[in-house]
């Protein structure tokens, strides 16, 4: 016998009184998807070399469900790919998951927002984060490059989630 329950296989809680429930309910509000099976999609991404190519909305275009490995991510957010910039590892329609409350590392697929034109607004795109310091550098895989954004431009910097943190 496997000694655990059907509730546990589901859902994988263990099975509690109803008081014990409402406290880890009451403890999950501080997290930004709290029990949630949604998240929301708040981009479309072009992973362009020139010119930011994804557009970051304010408000959701749509919900997806949210993989069990990111529930306690604070701010999680969706975005889908719509190009082959960053195939085979973006392929286009693939939904993607942003993590901002994990810092993002060096080789870190990554959202960036940068402002190259203020009457314009931002531009945004993926990548690899590859070097940080004065200029942020982005590994593009289709065809390979490397693009160059001045640091005092970037507006966000955010990490993508693995696809082991997403299944």
């Amino acid at each position: 016998a496997l000694k655990t329950t059907e509730h546990w296989l589901i859902s994988g809680a263990e099975g509690h009184s109803s008081q014990q429930a409402g406290n880890q309910e009451d403890q999950a509000d501080e997290h930004a998807h709290p029990g949630s099976d949604e998240v929301e999609i708040r981009a479309t991404a072009a992973g362009s070399h020139d010119h930011g190519a994804i557009q970051l909305f304010d408000n959701a275009i749509g919900y997806t469900p949210l993989p069990r490995g990111l529930k306690r991510q604070a701010g999680v957010y969706a975005l889908v790919v719509i190009n082959d910039s960053m195939w085979p590892e973006h392929r286009p329609g693939a939904i993607r998951f942003v993590t901002p409350g994990i810092p993002p590392r060096i080789g870190d697929s990554v959202v960036i927002e940068y402002v190259k034109d203020p009457e314009v607004g931002p531009e945004a795109m993926i990548g690899h984060l590859l070097a940080r310091g004065e200029t942020i550098k982005l590994g593009k895989l289709n065809p390979a490059a490397v693009v160059e954004i001045p640091a005092q431009s970037v507006t966000k910097l955010d990490r993508i989630a693995t696809d082991a943190e997403t299944a």
